[in-house]
């Protein structure tokens, strides 16, 4: 009976203790789980996490990881810092969507002042996704200082950016001011409840990832950013004369004579070269003839018939002609080397055109216009409504409205109709870029709504 008792007694301990020894290590997978390591050792915590959604659909975790004691997101703009962005997908992707999504993104949340000096690498980055993205495909974007930004897929290795401010410009994706969606940004800012946190934290880690599947991708050749020159017409590359083949000299054309000194034997340019006695000396018109055929071959220089040297006065006249030679052969040289300089010189980085960005561009411009007839409206301040809105507009090539639709309503009817509202009164927007070649063009507009704002 005492071993009976004994037991029922100890029973309710057994029990809790599991529960503590449970908990325990579900607290333990959940640290091990919010920490993760750069390639160079650094040990970084999770700063927040969130889903990124598109009509609806759950399309990437993402999760933001910091120093320990960071508490801030404005801090991680230090360059000075290491960081990570992860994006662990939970539905397939098409390259062409990822790289739009990209590109999109970083036009939408910085300005163009500071994204287009970065256009080549916006381009080389957004190029290195070659397939489509599947369930626990993983993006691991980290910034090490004195590194730069370096871009893995599922672990591998594919691409760093030098340049310290590149990773912002990824960065401003999530916490810009227009991120995927407010809830979204309120996840990946640490700014939602624990629980919802963990639960988010789950799914991360619940999908598997297959180390080395963008492996093959890698071993293709790199993708170059192609710059499109402004001449269709061959480059002139500094030919120098000495590359063009010469003809032979035939033993009848030498000329021998006796008691002078050795005679320099000059074969013919082309068929068209004037004859010179062979102890003239070579004039600087000569000299300069292959090199100036060469451009005039090429089209870059107009053809120039010679001037004949008179036989009044071979003297002066020669004399003559090489003053006259000396006063243009400089500007016209200057000239023919500015040219071949513009033709050999790479395209500044400016002038780098991609629709995407251009669209990305665009649809800052149209959701600032409508952001500027945002208002409160009073009703709702009445009642407490509050919420995130999400229309999807389709405009003319004037600027004019074609359709809207409410993608996600907010939860308040007086909000919903207000926001229809504050759209009609924003237009006609600003007119589709010509360089977009659209007829129609659209784009989504979230708004939020909150009281404590």
């Amino acid at each position: 009976m005492t071993n009976r008792m004994t037991q029922l007694m100890l029973k309710p301990f057994v029990l809790v203790a599991s529960i503590i020894l449970v908990l325990t290590c579900l607290s333990i997978q959940k640290a091990s789980s919010a920490e993760t390591s750069l390639s160079n050792g650094t040990q970084l915590n999770l700063f927040g996490i969130g889903i990124h959604q598109e009509k609806r659909n759950d399309i990437y975790v993402g999760a933001l990881f910091s120093p320990e004691q960071i508490t801030d997101v404005a801090d991680l703009n230090d360059t000075y810092m290491s960081k990570r962005m992860s994006f662990k997908f939970v539905a397939k992707y098409t390259p062409r969507q990822l790289s739009r999504l990209w590109k999109q993104r970083i036009a939408m949340n910085n300005s163009k002042s500071v994204w287009r000096p970065m256009t080549k690498e916006i381009i080389q980055f957004s190029r290195i996704f070659k397939r489509p993205m599947q369930d626990g495909d993983l993006i691991n974007i980290d910034y090490i200082p004195g590194i730069g930004t370096e871009v893995f897929l599922n672990n591998t290795s594919f691409l760093t950016v030098e340049k310290p401010e590149f990773y912002q410009l990824l960065l401003n994706i999530w916490v810009g001011t227009i991120p995927p969606t407010e809830a979204f940004k309120e996840g990946i800012t640490g700014k939602i409840p624990d629980s919802l946190q963990a639960s988010y934290l789950d799914r991360f880690n619940s999908v598997e990832t297959i180390a080395g599947r963008f492996d093959e991708d890698k071993a293709a050749p790199a993708t170059k950013v192609a710059q499109t020159p402004a001449v269709t017409k061959p480059a002139v590359v500094n030919k120098p004369v000495t590359t063009q083949k010469q003809p032979e000299p035939k033993p009848q054309q030498q000329a021998v004579v006796k008691n002078d000194p050795p005679v320099q034997t000059i074969p013919p340019q082309s068929n068209n070269d004037v004859a010179r006695p062979l102890d003239q000396p070579k004039t600087e018109i000569e000299s300069e003839k292959v090199a100036r055929k060469d451009l005039v071959d090429l089209g870059t220089l107009p053809e120039v018939k010679p001037q004949l040297v008179t036989d009044s006065d071979p003297v002066t006249d020669s004399n003559n002609e090489n003053t006259e030679q000396a006063k243009t052969s400089e500007p016209e040289k200057k000239a023919e080397v500015e040219k071949v300089a513009k033709l050999d010189a790479p395209e500044p980085e400016e002038d780098f055109f991609d629709a995407d960005l251009a669209a990305g561009s665009y649809t800052l411009d149209l959701i600032s216009s409508i952001r500027k007839y945002q208002t409160y409206p009073k009703k709702a301040l009445a009642a407490g409504d509050e919420g995130d809105i999400t229309v999807m507009i389709t405009i003319d090539n004037e600027g004019s409205i074609v359709s809207n639709k409410i993608l996600k309503r907010s939860g308040s009817r007086i909000l919903d109709r207000a926001v229809l509202r504050m759209i009609r009164k924003a237009q006609p927007f600003p007119k589709i870029p010509a360089e977009l070649n659209m007829t129609e063009f659209e784009f989504e507009v979230p708004l939020t709504f909150r009281l404590s704002n």
